[in-house]
């Protein structure tokens, strides 16, 4: 029976038909591979066609059997029930299969302009088709430490040689160093494969790298590995040996694009630089510039750095890389002239590094070393055209939005980050943070519960829910959710300080206290203890325990010159807390402070101190200081365009028209601060004082209230109601504040002002009260 259903088939030439089908589909399908391979197109048409024409067989078959034997054949009814059907299935099948595929061509060609106005073309790679790796460090296997080094060397290398495909997209991740710090593992080397995986979720990496390295007979051999992220699973080994550490990278980069899967003619036609035409030619400024790299980013060792930076300088000048970090260990340390010279070196070199880095440069060039707002903006604005599917790009644009205070476009670069990559979770964040700044609360709340949702045993969506709800002035529920962060990351000293603060604001004013020394104790890396002691210091300042509010702050410094160069420290946050020492009566010492930064810091960094005598004057009370420094802090602003200092310039002009008693001015200054920063709420109490001033008391209650709602157990606003209710000639209420302001400084130190004027207005009421 069988053997007559196989000499009927045969009859009507069956096999022989499907014979010449399967044949034409193989050639097809090489074809379209070659079209693909030739012409950059998707890969997923080779796919397509392997779907079609396999479902097709059906209908080859029927019409085979119906049709291969000689001679007249009439349409049968099989056929035309069965090729309908199979053709309406095979379309499904495709449409089920290929409708979330791109189909068309890889890359896409764009037109752009420059910062200096002239028109490029380029042709990117779409983000479908980009492969996103990190690369870790390759382990030291020799048995000699002179050469561990090379552990941080390979890695960098083979990172910069792949940034040169647009294929290939090169993820770099915030904060690995501290993450590393905090797990054992500060060299990057030796980490369990469950961490790798981890750090290559956390920064959206599809595939990660990691490695060793043996010598042998003066033969390096370097051995790497590459991992699937999402099913941790090894995906392809290899082994390259030689002499030369340059060399074997090269090699290895091509080896690891093919088992990538990035299309062979692509890898054949790109215009693929060494790693010695990227980097330097010679093995000793190489080597040099490596070991700098290291003392940077491992050791933060800025000295150190600085000496075998100028080391590789002199062996290999053209070194854009080396001269590149020569200039900005320069500028962080205070030497200006000599940033400017190595800056210089390194743009006219900077064809070396791969087209993304040019704009890195080019970006903190116009941002450092020659600050010129409109170009630096016109930078980041291309790159993130050049490159539309970069996330890096897309955040660099939105913090030029957002510096320049653009909200809704900043937010929508951060919708456009989603779009290329929903697994951008953190970004719902970011978009968070922007409407929460701007007191648009119920849509940050939407996007932060969209993280939280998207990221459930992550901590950080609920400690962002946290933050919310106490702008909100929801206290009760912002420490819910910090304590629901602090469940999924029980030694997290950001979350513990964060509700540190919520219990504060509940009035559990020793249980706060005792949350922060808490976390000081959690706290196993540098960053944390320095994050640690901040927050203690402005628990104390808040309680008017101005004396411990120092003896923190200069933990703080301490600890923060640990790992930042000491002209940073001095600049950015030393110069940035001088209305402490004002409070404390240690003015003399603020302004030595300053003095000291006025020897030691230059452009452009030496900005922040007009910045501090502006606080410091305004602290002293001394408007006529306080508005010459004004003048200077705007007119750094305006040259380096760092727009986010605008608002607490107004807020400076304000008090100055305050101090004089232009309390309308004032109040306007003050009001075109909050329309840049919504959510600051010291404004309100500020427009609050000086409408008491103006006997304008209803709008200055109403002021207070609004501040005292975000920061309820606030001495200074307590202490401002109190006077409003007195001027109202509500007493009751009055005292009720008094009350409450005399319970936060209750161990206020003597030199505390606020608590002062608390205790002289008890006094005075009480005392008014008694001869009544």
């Amino acid at each position: 029976m069988a053997f007559d259903a196989i000499r009927h088939l045969t009859a009507r030439r069956v096999p022989q038909i499907l014979g010449i089908y399967l044949g034409a589909s193989w050639i097809l399908i090489e074809f379209v591979s070659f079209l693909v391979d030739r012409f950059a197109l998707s890969p997923h048409l080779i796919n397509l066609c392997l779907v079609v024409l396999g479902a097709m067989i059906p209908t080859v078959f029927l019409l085979a059997y119906f049709h291969g034997a000689p001679g007249p054949n009439e349409w049968a009814t099989a056929e035309k029930i069965g090729i309908p059907v199979n053709l309406l299935a095979v379309a499904g099948l495709a449409a089920l299969v290929f409708s979330d595929k791109p189909l068309g061509a890889t890359t896409e060609t764009l037109i752009l302009e420059t910062e200096e106005g002239e028109t490029i073309e380029r042709v990117v790679a779409k983000s479908e088709f980009r492969k996103r790796l990190i690369t870790f460090n390759f382990q030291n296997e020799t048995g000699d430490t002179e050469l561990d080094w090379l552990q941080s060397a390979i890695s960098l290398a083979l990172l910069l040689d792949l940034e040169q495909d647009p294929f290939v997209d090169v993820t770099g991740y915030k904060g690995l160093q501290e993450r590393l710090e905090r797990s054992g593992f500060p060299n990057g080397v030796g980490m369990p494969l469950t961490l790798q995986t981890s750090i290559a979720e956390d920064s959206h990496s599809d595939y990660f790298v990691s490695g060793s390295f043996t010598v042998e007979a003066d033969s390096l051999t370097v051995n790497a590995s590459l991992y699937e992220t999402q099913r941790q699973r090894l995906m392809a080994e290899s082994s390259v040996s030689g002499a030369e550490a340059m060399e074997i990278v090269d090699r290895l980069s091509v080896q690891l694009r093919r088992d990538l899967e990035i299309p062979e003619r692509h890898i054949e036609d790109l215009r693929d630089q060494r790693v010695a035409d990227l980097l330097t030619e010679s093995p000793e400024a190489f080597k040099l510039q490596m070991i700098a790299y290291n003392e940077l980013m491992v050791k933060r060792d800025w000295i150190s750095a600085l000496e075998y930076l100028e080391r590789a300088v002199q062996v290999d000048p053209t070194s854009a890389f080396a001269q590149y970090q020569l200039a900005f260990v320069y500028l962080l340390t205070g030497q200006k002239e000599k940033a400017d010279s190595a800056a210089l070196l390194a743009m006219q070199h900077l064809y070396r590094f791969p087209e993304r880095w040019q704009y890195d440069f080019k970006y903190l060039y116009y941002e450092v070393i020659e600050p010129h707002p409109e170009k630096r903006f016109a930078v980041a604005k291309m790159k993130a055209e050049l490159f539309p599917d970069d996330v890096d790009a897309h955040s660099l644009l939105a913090s030029e939005y957002s510096n320049r205070h653009l909200r809704d476009k900043a937010i929508a670069e951060y919708e456009n980050i989603l779009r290329i990559d929903p697994s951008q979770y953190e970004y719902l964040r970011s978009i968070g943070y922007r409407y929460m700044e701007a007191g648009e609360f119920g849509k940050s709340r939407d996007y932060l519960q969209r993280y939280a949702d998207a990221v459930p045993n992550n901590y950080a969506p609920f400690n962002a829910l946290g933050d919310l709800y106490a702008e909100m002035g929801e206290h009760e529920r912002a420490r819910f959710y910090h304590e629901r962060a602090l469940i999924i990351a029980s030694d997290n000293v950001q979350v513990m300080n964060d509700l540190a603060t919520a219990l504060y604001n509940l009035g559990e004013l020793d249980e706060s206290l005792e949350q922060h020394l808490a976390a000081l104790d959690a706290a196993r890396t540098v960053t944390e203890r320095a994050d640690a002691h901040w927050a203690l210091s402005y628990h104390y300042h808040a309680r008017g325990q101005l004396r411990k509010a120092v003896e923190h702050k200069e933990l703080e410094w301490g600890l923060r010159e640990d790992y930042l160069p000491a002209n940073i420290v001095l600049a950015e946050i030393k110069l940035r807390s001088l209305e402490l020492y004002a409070n404390a009566g240690l003015a003399d010492q603020a302004l030595e402070i300053i003095r000291d930064a006025e020897r030691r810091l230059e452009p452009p960094f030496n900005g922040f101190i007009p910045l501090a005598y502006l606080d410091l004057y305004l602290a002293m009370e001394d408007a006529d200081r306080a508005e010459a420094a004004l003048a200077d802090a705007r007119s750094w602003v305006e040259r380096t365009g760092w727009g986010w200092f605008r608002a607490d310039l107004l807020a400076g002009e304000g008090r100055i028209h305050e101090l004089r008693g232009d309390y309308e001015e004032a109040i306007d200054s003050y009001r075109e601060a909050l329309k840049l920063t919504p959510t600051d709420v010291r404004l309100n109490r500020s427009i609050g004082r000086c409408l008491r001033q103006l006997g304008r008391l209803e709008e200055a209650e109403e002021q207070l209230l609004i501040n005292l709602k975000r920061t309820p157990y606030n001495s200074r606003t307590h202490y401002q109601l109190a006077r409003v209710y007195a001027d109202m000639g509500d007493r009751a209420r009055s005292q009720q504040h008094l009350a409450a302001a005399s319970r936060v400084l209750e161990n206020a130190d003597p030199e505390c002002e606020v608590a002062q004027e608390v205790r002289v207005m008890l006094a005075e009421l009480e005392g008014s009260e008694t001869s009544t």
